[in-house]
């Protein structure tokens, strides 16, 4: 998509139907991903947090962004 700039590459990719899990090392203070999302029926559905978390120091995580969002025909 020609509108995505600065994007990082994760180390690994997990792509489930509810959810997508970026796998990283984290080498600099920033970095910059995408994802797309599909709906498939009009409703209005909850949106969880991102959330990261360092897989061997659990006192390092960070979970923001919850919300609503509401499909429409």
């Amino acid at each position: 998509m020609d509108w995505i700039k600065e994007s990082s590459s994760p180390t690994a990719l997990d792509v489930r139907d509810d959810r997508v899990n970026f796998f990283l090392d984290l080498r600099n203070l920033k970095q910059v991903y995408y994802y797309a999302v599909r709906a498939v029926s009009p409703g209005i559905f909850k949106m969880g947090p991102v959330s990261a978390d360092a897989m061997y120091k659990g006192e390092y995580h960070s979970y923001f962004g919850a919300g609503t969002i509401k499909v429409v025909q």
